[in-house]
């Protein structure tokens, strides 16, 4: 006989597993931080990222996830999503080699996966860094800054294929 417990635990383990079986790992394919992030093609989801677990969350009816603040609320409110009609999926962007696949040149660029990450390119190599706690990166000032200062949005709307040169 199956406790109450039991039968959640099992669920959660058994969803879990669904995730990663059925290709739902997006913090493992975006090599994402630890932390919450926007769903990469659904505004009414998000997805949290600890210890390498992909864990999908969905907003309550009428509210999208708001990247800037990182929270659902209600989706007229949240300017990311307003028009936002995904046309094709989004391409999976594998930040440890990003650089190098789009032949970046030298320079800091935004993380569109992040508000308090950013990328570094030297010479082709990668390199994934961390705004230290508290600050957000400014993609305009290219250095990390006060989150009240800063349009995070611009990380979002990011491009690679934009600054090819």
């Amino acid at each position: 006989m199956f406790s109450l417990e039991l039968g959640l635990l099992l669920t959660a383990v058994l969803a879990q597993s669904m995730l990663l079986v059925c290709g739902q790992d997006v913090c493992g394919q975006n090599h994402w931080a630890e932390g919450t992030h926007p769903h990469p093609i659904d505004c009414n989801k998000y997805v949290t990222c600890n210890n390498f677990v992909t864990t999908i969350h969905t907003c309550s009816a009428g509210e999208s996830f708001d990247p800037l603040i990182r929270i659902c609320r209600n989706s007229a409110q949240v300017p990311a999503c307003n028009d936002q009609v995904p046309t094709v999926a989004p391409v999976t962007l594998d930040m440890r080699s990003v650089c190098y696949d789009y032949q970046l040149p030298n320079g800091i660029y935004p993380d569109p996966g992040s508000c308090s990450h950013y990328l570094e390119c030297v010479f082709g190599n990668t390199y994934h860094l961390a705004c230290p706690d508290g600050l957000e990166f400014d993609s305009k000032a290219k250095l990390c800054g006060e989150a009240n200062r800063i349009n995070c949005a611009d990380n979002y709307h990011f491009s690679f294929t934009a600054h090819l040169g």
